[in-house]
């Protein structure tokens, strides 16, 4: 299933991929250890912000290292990121449909079980947060590569900008965020995504 996290490819010029005949990539030979990393860390950090630290830190972990990388990034959310928020949203999931404009989102949709809605394109957004000054923020943990994750994380700000209007109806201003999760702590990449952009994206 095409999901948010393919929006890089979804806008290329390469089309090869949605073809009927277009065979999946196999890669039950392939070393998935750094992608099963990636995935663990994001178990973890959504057990922090759900169950809290000790949750987080004491869970069972098979990699030292992807334990450590989520020591730091509590240490890092503590400081850095929750003083900023009125509300944080680990894992949400978001649909939105490009030539309607309806947008769905559903905190009960969890482990990217998407429901059939024909029409829309899914996604999770990592964290989605309403910061202290009214913004909304939507970000992306990285333990490896962010390749295309600007439009990712734009693809994910249409239908959340949506759902977490200002009490007046207006949309809030949007900030996206890739979080580089590094063996030295978290490096953040912010910036503010005007409505004339994501109107672009869309």
């Amino acid at each position: 299933m095409v999901s948010a996290s393919k929006s890089a490819l979804v806008l290329s010029p390469c089309i090869r991929w949605a073809w009927t005949g277009a065979k999946p990539y196999e890669d039950r030979f392939a070393d998935t250890t750094k992608r099963d990393k990636g995935v663990e860390f994001h178990r973890l950090m959504d057990l922090y912000y759900r169950k809290g630290e000790p949750h987080a830190i004491h869970e069972p972990c098979a990699w030292s290292d992807v334990h450590s990388w989520v020591c730091l990034a509590i240490g890092w959310s503590q400081t850095h990121l929750e003083p900023r928020c009125s509300e944080i949203h680990p894992e949400l999931f978001t649909s939105f449909n490009f030539e309607t404009g309806e947008h769905f989102v559903d905190a009960n949709v969890q482990d990217r079980k998407y429901p059939d809605m024909p029409g829309f394109l899914h996604g999770t957004a990592d964290l989605v947060c309403v910061l202290a000054d009214g913004s909304l923020l939507v970000a992306d943990w990285k333990t490896g590569g962010g390749t295309g994750a600007d439009k990712q994380l734009a693809t994910l700000a249409l239908g959340l900008r949506n759902h977490f209007r200002k009490a007046d109806g207006s949309h809030r201003l949007v900030r996206l965020a890739i979080l580089y999760a590094t063996d030295d702590g978290v490096h953040p990449v912010e910036w503010e995504v005007t409505d004339a952009e994501l109107a672009a994206h869309q």
